[in-house]
């Protein structure tokens, strides 16, 4: 019982170290993200799932918890004192597990509501759509198989599945839809499918679940999947031509207008962002081919400097130094004798 009470204790202290790594992380990507290729930035935000999943315990001269309270001692602090006889502790306990049965309730609902959609939806049969969808496949070199399907339940394209993936489409876009309209979900779709975006989604959605009283961490995951969405800009672009990347900016904007962006549901990623996410990703197209490689590595130190900094546990500062014939000690009570 003991260690189930201590359980969101070590929680929020992971989530507290989080946060810090989270705020350094939004500002050196903030100096000089727009420098860095989006599938970088993606790749670097990746470093937040190791405090929030590992609890790290490795003493640093370098660590940022020499100077301020760790999750540990501000909760050492905080669990003291009790309210009507009863332990924070247990309040903590409590309210911890509420949180995450509800979190897990709505993803819950929403992957539940996913797999009535595929119930509902029917294998394109467009002799065209199929067309331009084998061209994409061939052009992005995807081997694996991928259903095309399409269900009156959606509103616009995304992917889902991880094992079975399944590219649905809203019912009738098939048919409807121009090829460049076409050419621009498929190559988006399949770039996420390429970079197992599918299972980021769930690793993320996890620890909404488990960290959902972190607003950093839902700040993060938001800027993720912009970066993200992005990066699969970014990794159709470099297959087309300039022509045909001009072709796929004015189609994400068609696509944005006329088809609407389903809810973030675990497993599931589609193409239609917010206008405010749009622009950026529009922005993007004039810069591929431009991103310079000593960016990536400086981004790398100092994204690897941050880790070193908020991931370690604070030094012991308490040391004796010892020689032969003398003994001068930090803390008088440890002096040994020689």
């Amino acid at each position: 019982m003991t260690e189930l009470f201590s359980l969101p204790i070590l929680v929020f202290e992971q989530s507290w170290n989080a946060a810090l790594l989270i705020i350094a992380l939004f500002c050196i990507l903030g100096i000089i993200g727009k420098r860095l290729h989006p599938a970088w930035r993606f790749g670097i935000w990746l470093l937040i799932v190791i405090p929030l999943f590992i609890h790290i315990s490795m003493p640093s001269s370098w660590s940022i918890f020499n100077l301020i309270p760790s999750g540990q001692k501000f909760l050492n602090v905080m669990i003291l004192p009790t309210v009507l006889g009863i332990s924070l502790q247990i309040l903590l306990a409590v309210v911890w597990s509420l949180g995450c049965v509800l979190m897990t309730v709505i993803f819950g609902r929403q992957v539940l509501a996913c797999r009535q959609w595929i119930k509902l939806a029917l294998p394109v049969k467009n002799k065209r759509a199929l067309t331009v969808f084998e061209k994409c496949r061939r052009r992005m070199n995807v081997k694996s198989r991928l259903c095309v399907m399409e269900s009156p339940s959606v509103s616009g394209p995304f992917l889902i599945g991880t094992f079975h993936p399944i590219l649905l489409l809203p019912f009738g876009m098939a048919r409807t839809a121009s090829d460049n309209q076409l050419r621009t979900v498929f190559l988006h779709e399949l770039a996420h499918l390429k970079r197992w975006d599918v299972w980021s989604s769930w690793v993320m959605s996890v620890l909404l679940v488990v960290h959902w009283f972190n607003p950093f961490l839902w700040a993060a995951i938001r800027r993720m999947n912009a970066d993200r969405e992005e990066a699969c800009d970014a990794m159709a672009l470099e297959t087309l031509n300039q022509n045909e990347r001009l072709a796929y900016g004015h189609a994400l904007i068609d696509i944005a207008e006329h088809f609407l962006s389903p809810r973030k549901t675990p497993g599931l990623v589609g193409i239609s962002e917010t206008k405010e996410l749009m622009t950026g990703r529009i922005e993007m197209i004039q810069k591929v081919g431009t991103w310079k490689w000593y960016w990536k590595m400086l981004a790398t130190v100092l994204a690897l400097f941050i880790a070193l900094v908020t991931m370690t546990d604070a030094a012991d500062v308490v040391k004796t130094q010892c020689t032969k014939s003398l003994c001068v000690p930090c803390d008088p009570l440890r002096c040994v004798n020689h």
